[in-house]
């Protein structure tokens, strides 16, 4: 909260329609497990900090996320949902111009394929896994309508290609029909995405087979050599025709 004070002071010249502030990043709050108790915990540490920011700038949009790092698209081994409602990791709070995001992994099978995961890379991006992302995407958009909130999709993306053998899905263009398929469940429907390239292997840029990591978990290059945009991302988001 003191974090927050200061910060909103230094940024208060800032105008509101060019800076917002992310709360926190991915809550926790879920050890043993995540609780009732635990969200309510956290809401009330996330609405003392944006008091300290709202006293300074009145104006300033909030992005807010919940516990459980705000995914509500975890499964259990069975295929079922983790969290049945999306209100147990998140619920609206008590303030106007608050921004709630939402971290979508699913599908973990297609996302996240490399040896080093866990999940057999080569898989191509099915109508199995368009589904499954259609499928999420209603759960947290009808959770918005419900409670008449904005909704942002703060993080999500895939492991670039490269080979499909220790790395990547079957083809280059995989990670552009599942981004494909977020743009029209999500950006379509009103909802704000963010394409989380904070990984080397999640990059926005073509992944190249000699970038492929067998052995660790993150390429030794931060951005892939002679870096270019991947245009299957670009044509999804349509950035590019």
């Amino acid at each position: 909260m003191k974090a927050w004070k200061r910060i909103s002071i230094a940024l208060a010249d800032v105008p509101a329609h060019r800076l917002s502030f992310l709360l926190l990043n991915e809550p926790e709050f879920k050890f043993p497990k995540p609780s009732n108790s635990l969200r309510k915990n956290w809401e009330s540490l996330a609405i003392s900090a944006i008091q300290e920011i709202r006293d300074i700038t009145p104006d300033r949009v909030i992005i807010y996320e919940g516990i459980d790092l705000s995914n509500w698209t975890r499964r259990n081994k069975s295929g079922g949902y983790k969290t049945n409602n999306v209100s147990d990791i998140i619920r609206p709070l008590p303030f106007e111009n608050i921004i709630y995001s939402g971290h979508p992994s699913a599908p973990d099978e297609f996302t996240n394929q490399a040896v080093y995961t866990g999940y057999k890379p080569g898989k191509p991006f099915s109508e199995k896994f368009a589904k499954i992302v259609i499928k999420d995407a209603k759960k947290f958009i009808n959770w918005g309508k419900r409670h008449n909130v904005p909704l942002l999709v703060g993080e999500f993306g895939c492991i670039g290609f490269t080979d499909g053998k220790n790395e990547g899905p079957q083809n280059p263009e995989d990670c552009g029909n599942y981004a494909s398929v977020i743009y029209s469940a999500y950006v379509e429907n009103n909802v704000g995405v963010t394409w989380w390239s904070l990984e080397n292997s999640r990059t926005i840029y073509k992944r190249p087979a000699s970038d492929v990591c067998p052995k660790i978990k993150q390429c030794p290059t931060w951005v892939p050599r002679n870096p270019q945009l991947d245009p299957n991302l670009m044509k999804a988001f349509r950035l590019w025709n």
